[in-house]
């Protein structure tokens, strides 16, 4: 009877091991433990086992919102550049985006004016704000380039229409079809006497190109320049 009573399986792993045993056995090699020292280890390895895997589940979860964002921001500026057949970088996407679309003929004020309103991104530098005026411009090419003002202290900097044409320019284009400069709640500047005089001198076909005054309103540019310089 001692003898079995040796061998009794509680002999090893403990009376408060009865049901903790099989799963020390499986999970964690216990096999020769006393008492309730065994019940401590599986407990705190459990504990430490539960932290492990929070913190793996944080580590995953940030590894997967990175990468996610990194090719979102991938496949937008793949979708969003290309070069035209002069092998200049232009801005393409779909009609609802603010940037420029290609083989377009024409486009409605609104269209143009959102375009506009897009791009405007006021931050301040120093004293100034700056980039607080958006400008869309449809060129004879069909693409709509888009720019923001640039103030500085000293009153070097230029309007969001010298933006957009230096834009157009790049892509080798001089011609104005349409063009509109708005603020960020959406309401339209006409372009200043600088700008106007500017369009004209780089092509003087721009004389016959829309400024959008208001939505619905266009005027020629000769009408707003009667007596070039």
């Amino acid at each position: 009877m001692a003898e079995d009573s040796g061998r009794h399986p509680n002999r090893h792993y403990g009376t408060s091991l009865s049901i903790s045993a099989p799963i020390a056995r499986t999970f964690f090699g216990v096999y020769r433990t006393r008492g309730s020292r065994s019940v401590r280890y599986l407990v705190a390895s459990n504990r430490i086992r539960e932290e492990c895997a929070r913190q793996d589940r944080r580590i995953i979860g940030y590894v997967v919102f990175r990468v996610t964002k990194l090719i979102v921001n991938m496949a937008s500026c793949i979708l969003s550049i290309g070069y035209d057949d002069k092998g200049a970088s232009v801005v393409k996407a779909a009609p609802s985006n603010a940037f420029a679309i290609e083989g377009l003929q024409t486009i409605t004020d609104r269209e143009l004016i959102d375009r506009a309103r897009a791009v405007v991104n006021p931050r301040r530098i120093g004293k100034h704000t700056t980039c607080d005026v958006g400008c869309a411009l449809l060129a004879a090419d069909g693409l709509v380039y888009v720019g923001v003002c640039v103030d500085v202290p000293c009153g070097i900097g230029f309007c969001a229409e010298h933006s957009a044409i230096a834009a157009m320019a790049t892509a080798g284009e001089h011609r104005i079809r349409k063009i509109v400069a708005v603020r960020g709640d959406g309401s339209v500047l006409p372009p200043c006497g600088r700008c106007r005089e500017f369009m004209r001198q780089l092509d003087p076909e721009n004389m016959d190109a829309d400024v959008v005054l208001a939505q619905g309103h266009c005027e020629l540019l000769k009408d707003l320049l009667p007596f070039p310089w």
